[in-house]
């Protein structure tokens, strides 16, 4: 059986009708079986949305998708766990960055996944873009 991936509406990203590229919550159709073909795609959005909406902290996930009254976020997600990978998350102005970073040393993936937020015209929602991370240097150096 395939699980078909059905998504939220809350009042913070608003309906889960919104496009591809915009965080939403996922509800269901996750499980160990896979997912139905015609299933929505979940991005790296989704995944952001769904773990500050899981761990009740929509109040984190409100500063990040905040452009304009928070210039700069980070947060990094440790595990304690060897053999589990520990996780970061910057942001700087409209520029995302997250991946996955060395339990031993805290450095970080060269490069991690990359969006840039573009508000939509009322400013209430903002789409993720995906982009190119080849020729890019860190967010992190960014600011050093």
């Amino acid at each position: 059986m395939y699980g078909v991936i059905r998504f939220l509406d809350t009042d913070l990203l608003g309906p889960a009708s919104l496009g591809e590229d915009y965080p939403k919550v996922i509800k269901s159709g996750i499980d160990g079986e896979s997912q139905h073909h015609e299933s929505p795609k979940i991005t790296g959005p989704c995944g952001i949305a769904l773990l500050f909406y899981r761990a009740g902290r929509m109040d984190i996930l409100e500063k990040l998708l905040d452009v304009k009254n928070v210039q700069q976020f980070d947060l990094r997600a440790r595990s304690g766990v060897l053999f589990y990978l520990d996780v970061y998350l910057h942001r700087r102005g409209y520029n995302v960055e997250m991946g996955y970073q060395s339990n031993r040393t805290g450095e970080e993936a060269q490069h991690g996944v990359r969006y840039l937020i573009v508000p939509d015209a009322n400013e209430q929602h903002s789409q993720w873009i995906p982009q190119c991370t080849s020729d890019l240097g860190s967010l992190r150096e960014v600011v050093r």
